[in-house]
This record gives structure tokens, C-alpha cells and sequence, in this order.
């Protein structure tokens, strides 16, 4: 008995001088990997002389006539910001075309001329203005709209909505589940409330582990559309039915408003990158058409399926200078088939011949 206490006893002395190495190693590799192969966790807004600073005066507008870099690890991008608070381009007097969306209608990553509302409207030579905000779902999105509307007075012609989704996917910036969190404290809904914690329970797991661990970071980059396609969370039902229910009672609004206001509208389904290597794009698409009011809605994912991780900033996962070009040529494309505005032939040819693998910055 004495002996096989003693054995015992050398078995979890073992066990802990292991798991104890194993701490030492990890904390070892994590140091080394923070000296000499430090990663950014997110993107930083910088001034030009590299200070960080704040970029949003309220809830519907960033700083006026603010010029700033976006700072990470795949780019370093300027910023510029209208005299009426949102990204270029800018319009003087009545626009034409109002871009509606989120971070990737903002063109998060991208300098000013990348950006597919910018490429879009110098094409066409039309008067518009960017309306993307980072962070945002439709419920917040259609806020930043009716706002400008009634604040600037403008009467568009056209608004195009770009909303960011999948529907069996739990990703960071799904307009499906922003939207949840956004109607619970616009509503009062204890019930959203609650679903839209537990909607993004298991991604705010993966994003804490980025935010503290280099190392993390280091396989991330290095694997991240993998990580994305095959470690993206499904949504709980119930969760995912509620945000349906928002997202659908959202198009209607729009739809309201188009009639308040006088304009046209067009919603462009965009997808994140896993949305696409999953082949679940398609799928998507069907069920944000299932839930509209008009037959204008534009699937996008064709544009990008040929060769997905050229198109998207594979850490980042917002679209990089060529995905946006590709979304650009889209949006030119449906504009010629359906004649809503003269695309300028001369400028189209100088933009399209400029050579589409830009240096990512």
C-alpha cells in the first residue's frame, strides 16, 4: 500500500510539473510572439499624426470634415468625412444616390477611392453620398437615413441598401442579428434583449480570445477564412426567427420611406466570406427574398465565388480593394441592364483598365 501511495504521488507530481511546463512554454511563446510578431487585435482610428481619436459625433453622423487612418494589420486606409458628417463622396446640393449599410458599404479597410459607392459614383458621374456607419444593422442604418433625409433635406432619386447577412451563421456585423440587439433597446423588448445575448454568446467568446492572445491572433491570421468557414456558430432558433421577423419589418420600412420620400430603392444582399466558401450564399439570398416587399434585391455572392479569399481581407474579413472593384462592377452592371442611370462610357473604361491587384496598404 505504501508503495502505491508513492506511486500515486509520483503520478500527479508528474501530471503537475507537465501542466506546469506547459503554462511556462505557452507563456514563453506568447511573449516571444509579442516581440517579434506583434498583432493589432481590430483596426484603430488614428489622426494624421497617429493619435488615436473619436470619429463619431452622435449616433447618426462622424466628425465633420475629419480626415483619419484606419490602422491594422492587413492595411492602413484614409478616411475622409464630409462637412455633413459621413463618408465621401459628398454631395453639394440634391444627390442622386444614397448608399445605405454598414461597415462594408463604409468601406472599412479601404482608402477613400477604393470604396465601391466612391468607384461607383465617379463612374457614373452621379451626385452621392456614402451613408455606411461601422457597427450598425438595418434598425440603426434606416435611423442614419431618415435622418439625413429630414435634417439635409434631400429627395434622391435612388437608395441602395447594402445589408450584410447570413442566415445560418452567427458572424461578427450579420445585419440579422445586429438587428436584434438594436430593436431590443429601440423597443423595450426584454425578450429581444435576451436573444440577442444569447445570439452572440459563443462569438463574443472567440473575440475576447483574439483581443488577449497574440499567439491566437498569429494562427488566426494565418487561417482565418478556414476558422471562419468551419467554426462559424449556427444561430438558436428562436433567436433566429426573431431576427427574421426584424429584419422583415425593417424592409418595410424601407419601403415606407421610399414612398415618403419619393425615391427608388435597390437592396444588394452582401455575405461574409464564409457564406461563400460554405456554398450557403444562395440560401441566404433566398431567405432575405422571402422576407422583401420588391423584386429589386441583387445578389452579389457571384461576383466574389470564383476565387472567395482574393476579394476579402483574410484576418480583417471585410472586403479588400479588389472585392470592392468586383462589388463596383456589379452595381455598373445591374445600372447598364436596367437603365437607371447613363453610365459615362469614358470614364467606365479608364476605371475598369486601372489594374485590379492593388497593393493592399
Amino acid at each position: 500500500m505504501k508503495w502505491r501511495g508513492s506511486a500515486v504521488s509520483r503520478a500527479f507530481g508528474n501530471i503537475a510539473l507537465l501542466v506546469v511546463s506547459v503554462i511556462v512554454g505557452f507563456a514563453a511563446l506568447e511573449f516571444s510572439s509579442r516581440a517579434l510578431m506583434p498583432l493589432r487585435p481590430t483596426a484603430t482610428s488614428v489622426s494624421v499624426s497617429g493619435e488615436p481619436i473619436e470619429i463619431y459625433a452622435d449616433q447618426f453622423r462622424f466628425v465633420p470634415n475629419l480626415r483619419f487612418y484606419q490602422v491594422s494589420n492587413e492595411f492602413r486606409s484614409t478616411v475622409t468625412i464630409t462637412p455633413q458628417g459621413h463618408r465621401i463622396p459628398g454631395v453639394q446640393g440634391n444627390p442622386d444616390v444614397l448608399f445605405v449599410g454598414d461597415s462594408f458599404t463604409f468601406g472599412y479597410g479601404l482608402s477613400d477611392e477604393d470604396t465601391f459607392p466612391f468607384i461607383y459614383c465617379r463612374r457614373a458621374n452621379l451626385s452621392c453620398a456614402n451613408l455606411g456607419r461601422p457597427g450598425t444593422g438595418t434598425v440603426l442604418q434606416l435611423q442614419i437615413l431618415e435622418h439625413f433625409l429630414k435634417t439635409e433635406g434631400w429627395r434622391p432619386k435612388q437608395v441602395l441598401l447594402f445589408p450584410m447577412v447570413m442566415s445560418n451563421g452567427l458572424v461578427s456585423g450579420n445585419d440579422l442579428f445586429d438587428n436584434l440587439g438594436e430593436y431590443s433597446r429601440t423597443a423595450s423588448d426584454p425578450r429581444a434583449v435576451r436573444q440577442a445575448s444569447e445570439a452572440w454568446g459563443a462569438a463574443d467568446t472567440g473575440r475576447s480570445l483574439l483581443s488577449k492572445l497574440n499567439l491566437v491572433r498569429l494562427v488566426y491570421f494565418h487561417a482565418a477564412p478556414f476558422f471562419r468557414s468551419f467554426f462559424t456558430p449556427e444561430p438558436e432558433q428562436s433567436a433566429y426567427k426573431r431576427a427574421l421577423d426584424v429584419m422583415a419589418e425593417q424592409l418595410r420600412r424601407l419601403d415606407s420611406l421610399s414612398r415618403e420620400y419619393g425615391f427608388e430603392y435597390v437592396i444588394f444582399v452582401l455575405h461574409p466570406i464564409q457564406d461563400i466558401l460554405r456554398g450557403t450564399a444562395a440560401a441566404t439570398y433566398d431567405t432575405m427574398r422571402s422576407l422583401a416587399v420588391t423584386d429589386r434585391m441583387v445578389p452579389t455572392a457571384h461576383a466574389l465565388e470564383n476565387n472567395p479569399r482574393a476579394f476579402y481581407f483574410a484576418y480583417d474579413g471585410h472586403l479588400n480593394p479588389r472585392g470592392s472593384l468586383a462589388i463596383a462592377d456589379l452595381l455598373t452592371s445591374y445600372t447598364r441592364e436596367n437603365g437607371f442611370f447613363q453610365i459615362h462610357p469614358a470614364t467606365s473604361q479608364r476605371l475598369q483598365s486601372q489594374p485590379r491587384d492593388r497593393e493592399i496598404r
